[in-house]
C-alpha cells in the first residue's frame, strides 16, 4: 500500500511473549561453582520500591465489569458472581512495573498487570485463538472521566468536495458486536473496503474476517463507472457534511473508519471508536449495497 493511514481503529494494547524458538543442542558439562546469596540476589529481577502500597485497594475495569481488590500481596479478581485470589509480587522488568502472579498459576487467564505512567493497571487476556481482552483497572472515582466522550473534530475539514474522482477510498469497521444500520444479511465480522489506483487501473479489496476464518472475500479490477458511481454516492449521502469528524474515549472498542482520497488532493475523513463508535454517524447499507454490486465470494 502506498500510502500510510492513521488507524483510528482502537485496537487493545496487546503485550506478546517471545520464547526460544528451535531445539537446541544440549551443551557439554561444565562444572561450575554454586553462586554466592549475594549474586543469587543481584540477578533476581528488581523489586519495585513503594508500588505495592500505592496499588492497594479497589480497581473497576474501564473495558468490562471485573473488579481487582489488592490486600498486602494478595489479588481477588472478580466478575459478577465470580472471583479468584491469587499471589503476586512487583517487579521490575524494563521500563515498567508489574505485578507478577505466583508461578506456575499466575492470574489465570489474564497476563501480569502493567503499572502504567497514568497510574492505570494494564494487562491482557491469554487466548490461544480469536482476538484478545485488554483489562484497563483504575480506581473507581476515575471511571466517570474516563468514559466521557472526547471531541477529536478537525473544524477546519471542508464540508464540500469539488473533485468527482477517487484516488483511495477505505471504509473499515467492526460488525462483530453492533449492527449499526445493517440487516442480517450482512455477516457478523471485521469489515474491510478498499478502493485504489494504480498504474491507471482501479483495484478493490473488500473482506468479512472473523476471529481466526474467512467470511467473505474479494480482490480484483474495477472499472472507472464503477468509481464514478461510488463517489456520487458519496456525494448523494452528503457524507463531507461530516468531513473532519472523530469522537472517542478512553475505552478500548473499534469503531469505525472512512476516508477518502480524490485526484484534487481534497480529502475525507470520519471516524469514532470507544463508546462513540457505537453510533454510526452515516448510513453505512448504501455503501455496502454498492460494494455487493461485485461478485463478493462468501464462505459458509
Amino acid at each position: 500500500m502506498r500510502r500510510l493511514i492513521k488507524a483510528v481503529m482502537l485496537l487493545a494494547g496487546l503485550v506478546l511473549l517471545s520464547g526460544c524458538a528451535g531445539e537446541q543442542r544440549p551443551a557439554p558439562a561444565v562444572s561450575t561453582p554454586e553462586p554466592t546469596a549475594e549474586a543469587s540476589a543481584a540477578s533476581a529481577p528488581a523489586k519495585a520500591s513503594g508500588t505495592l502500597g500505592a496499588v492497594q485497594g479497589h480497581w473497576v475495569d474501564l473495558n468490562g465489569d471485573h473488579t481487582l481488590d489488592i490486600d498486602g500481596e494478595k489479588l481477588t479478581l472478580s466478575s459478577g458472581e465470580w472471583s479468584d485470589t491469587y499471589q503476586f509480587e512487583v517487579e521490575r522488568q524494563g521500563d515498567y512495573e508489574y505485578l507478577v502472579g505466583e508461578a506456575p498459576e499466575g492470574f489465570g487467564i489474564m497476563s501480569d498487570l502493567r503499572v502504567c505512567d497514568d497510574g492505570t493497571l494494564e494487562a491482557y487476556e491469554m487466548v490461544l485463538d480469536g482476538p484478545s481482552y485488554t483489562f484497563k483497572f483504575m480506581r473507581e472515582e476515575d471511571l466517570a472521566a474516563a468514559l466521557a466522550a472526547e471531541d477529536r473534530s478537525d473544524p477546519d475539514a471542508p464540508k464540500e468536495i469539488e473533485s468527482e474522482e477517487i484516488e483511495y477510498f477505505s471504509l473499515t469497521f467492526d460488525l462483530r458486536y453492533l449492527r449499526y444500520d445493517l440487516g442480517d444479511e450482512w455477516k457478523s465480522g471485521f469489515y474491510s473496503w478498499q478502493i485504489e489506483r494504480q498504474d491507471g487501473n482501479y483495484v478493490m479489496d473488500f473482506s468479512i474476517s472473523g476471529d481466526s476464518y474467512m467470511v467473505a472475500q474479494f480482490h480484483q479490477t474495477v472499472d472507472q463507472d464503477y468509481v464514478d458511481g461510488l463517489a456520487a454516492l458519496i456525494r448523494e449521502q452528503d457524507l463531507a457534511g461530516f468531513n473532519g469528524y472523530y469522537m472517542t474515549n478512553a475505552v478500548n472498542k473499534p469503531g469505525y473508519y472512512l476516508y477518502v482520497e480524490y485526484a484534487s488532493g481534497e480529502t475525507l475523513t470520519i471516524a469514532a471508536d470507544g463508546d462513540p463508535g457505537d453510533t454510526c454517524v452515516f448510513a453505512l447499507a448504501p455503501l455496502l449495497d454498492y460494494a455487493a454490486k461485485q461478485d463478493i465470494q462468501t464462505y459458509d
